[in-house]
């Protein structure tokens, strides 16, 4: 039977096609980021492989992790599944949200684009600092000995 805790490798691995299906069906919208004066436009293609991509190694971390039988801590790894997974859903919700929004209050659109910006920002946040829990719990992983080897 499969648990969560024991494999996450394969929750990171079967979200990839789904990443490239929105990234197929979405091939023509582009993605407008902005850091300061600077622009970079992409489109959501390129986007999707870079997300699948992350995913794909981190699934492979975590798989090397399970093929030498070493135990990850499960809250770490569910803490770093669900930010990382449920953060790029997230994301990925609210750059539809804020592409069809009316103009009709020049006002209250610009504090409702400021409000989406600072969700985004949370989101990337909190993404980023799951990443730490993933790192944590592979070297903890790798650096202790299973069970059964214990001197």
């Amino acid at each position: 039977m499969y648990k969560f805790p024991d494999k996450p490798y394969l929750i990171f691995w079967w979200m990839i096609p789904v990443i490239m299906g929105f990234g197929f069906l979405n091939y023509q919208n582009t993605v407008d980021i902005n850091i300061h004066d600077t622009y970079y436009v992409t489109t959501c293609l390129y986007i999707a492989i870079l997300i699948s991509f992350l995913f794909a190694v981190i699934g492979l971390g975590y798989w090397a992790v399970w093929k030498l039988q070493r135990r990850l801590f499960r809250r770490l790894s569910l803490i770093h599944v669900a930010f990382t997974i449920g953060g790029t859903v997230f994301l990925y919700i609210l750059q539809f949200v804020s592409s069809g929004l009316p103009e009709e209050d020049a006002f209250a659109h610009m504090r409702y684009i400021s409000w989406i910006k600072t969700v985004s920002l949370l989101l990337i946040f909190g993404i980023l600092l799951s990443q730490l829990s993933y790192l944590v719990n592979i070297v903890w992983a790798l650096l202790h000995k299973p069970p059964g080897e214990q001197e």
